[in-house]
């Protein structure tokens, strides 16, 4: 994995073996057993005293239109090439060091898909910051080569909105991928489409 400047883009060289897959995978270590004195400062505070973190993948056509989101809440993409691995709501799936993963086969995509925009979200009402060790990283599926890793520990907000995988537009079976890094707030999915949509028409 060579080093990446927030913005960049690169063309994604996936390995032709194993239908073209790549997978985006998201780790973090759970909070110790809940005391009774952390169940009265959740309900205290109203803030979860567990992190349920979610990844999700928000599929765009060539129109910039979002045609389908995938997550762990929703399961089912209604795309058949698209996976995810289910929900963790609290970090303990630990799937091959991934809590939560996404996998796509990119050679099976329909032609209408156009982008991919992989987001991370804390749903349990506290920053990045106060999480251990929470990881993002994108792959290869089957060499197993990072094309992204990046720590998310230090942020303040409760949102990351990680990577673009988009085909050329000089060659439709030619995939990209681009750096987007950035942090920000948690929002509803109907305005997460509206926002990623930004991200798409700047591919």
């Amino acid at each position: 994995m060579s080093k990446i400047k927030t913005g960049e883009s690169r063309i994604l060289n996936v390995t032709d073996q194993g239908h073209r897959r790549i997978f985006v995978g998201l780790k973090w270590d759970p909070t110790p057993k809940q005391t009774s004195f952390a169940r009265l400062q959740e309900a205290i505070s109203g803030h979860k005293a567990y992190h349920d973190l979610d990844l999700s993948c928000f599929v765009y056509n060539r129109r910039h239109e979002c045609i389908s989101v995938i997550s762990g809440k929703t399961a089912v993409s209604g795309i058949d090439a698209i996976y995810h691995s289910g929900d963790d709501p609290n970090g303990h799936n630990s799937l091959s060091g991934d809590d939560e993963q996404i996998s796509v086969e990119l050679a099976h995509l329909p032609d209408e898909v156009q982008t991919l925009v992989f987001k991370i979200e804390v749903l349990s009402s506290i920053p990045f910051s106060e999480i251990k060790s929470p990881l993002a990283r994108m792959v290869d599926g089957y060499s197993n080569y990072h094309f992204l890793k990046i720590p998310l520990s230090h942020e303040k907000k409760a949102a990351y909105v990680m990577a673009l995988v988009y085909r050329s537009d000089s060659d439709k079976n030619q995939w990209m991928f681009k750096f987007v890094n950035a942090y920000e707030d948690p929002k509803p999915v109907s305005r997460w489409k509206q926002s990623l949509k930004d991200f798409t028409s700047r591919a």
